[in-house]
């Protein structure tokens, strides 16, 4: 099962891409800062991480920028969502190293079909 570790400080659209993800049957984890993302990462390495808009703690660019510095997470995906329609943040994200920068209303289907491209990617164990 593929997993998900998804970094949001708000709680209620937290819960509702948790609820898309785990009803589309990957292994979902929420943390609320980029602190508890942190730790959450030093615990265990999922396929992908999502930052969804600003933590309260660092901003996504910075906390990007820290996951692609570390070697341990260079094969782990990172998707930014937010809200904001500002190329300028998309391109800052891709250059810190995000995969992908999704930004305005996104639809919870689409969401779910954007993570399944992306791990499609992932060799399966049985593979390995």
């Amino acid at each position: 099962m593929k997993t998900i570790l998804i970094a949001c400080a708000y709680p209620e659209r937290a819960n509702i891409i948790n609820q898309c993800l785990d009803q589309a049957g990957f292994a979902v984890q929420v943390v609320s800062s980029g602190a508890t993302l942190l730790d959450a990462l030093e615990r265990s390495t999922p396929d992908l991480v999502i930052i969804f808009g600003e933590l309260t703690d660092v901003s996504r660019i910075t906390i990007t920028r820290m996951l692609r510095a570390d070697p341990a997470l260079a094969k782990t995906y990172i998707m930014l969502l937010g809200d904001a329609h500002d190329e300028r943040e998309r391109l800052l994200g891709f250059e810190a190293g995000a995969d992908l920068c999704l930004s305005g209303i996104i639809q919870p289907n689409v969401l779910v079909a954007r993570v399944r491209a992306m791990l499609r990617r992932i060799p399966q164990a049985a593979d390995v």
